[in-house]
């Protein structure tokens, strides 16, 4: 059995613009994005032929977990209902299934290194995500359209299928 390591999109700093490929080499500018930085470099030192998959921010279908679901449903109940999310921060992002899934065909697939799982793609903003899940899971948010976080942190690696945001909300809201 192969051994496999999540890390995170936070190995790379905000000032590193998107879509990221593999070959990108990170500069985490923050506590937790150099401790993950030095996971990846120890476990890879340590098991040579071990899967290192990097992952965005996840999207479950309920709150009450470490999501994005999770942190617009809190930020809604903090904002009396509205949640500010910006129009120019395209995240790194997949929902939970899809996540499991690459990382089973990674496992499948038998073959370490560092590969990245992406499930936008075509660049959704937060604000589109947040408008479309708030639909999908009838949560009553209102969304509201900020500029104030501008980042792309998509990481791409075509060697990882992942199911698309843009498919799977725009599926899931009938939009």
């Amino acid at each position: 059995m192969p051994y496999l390591f999540t890390s995170s999109v936070s190995v790379f700093a905000a000032t590193q613009r998107g879509p990221l490929g593999v070959e990108v080499v990170p500069e985490a500018s923050d506590d937790y994005g150099r401790y993950k930085q030095e996971c990846e470099r120890q476990v890879a030192a340590a098991h040579p032929e071990a899967i290192i998959a990097r992952l965005g921010w996840q999207i479950g279908d309920a709150p009450g977990s470490n999501t994005m679901t999770d942190y617009l449903t809190r930020a809604a109940a903090d904002g009396a209902g509205r949640v500010e999310a910006s129009t120019r921060w395209i995240p790194s992002s997949c929902f939970l299934d899809d996540t499991a899934a690459a990382l089973v065909h990674l496992l499948d697939r038998g073959e370490g290194g560092m590969f990245q799982v992406e499930g936008n793609p075509d660049g959704l903003s937060l604000n589109e995500i947040a408008t479309r899940l708030a639909g999908r899971l009838e949560a009553g948010w209102d969304v509201i359209p900020t500029d104030d976080v501008v980042m792309d942190n998509r990481m791409l690696d075509p060697r990882v299928p992942v199911r698309s945001l843009s498919e799977r909300l725009s599926r899931l809201t009938g939009s």
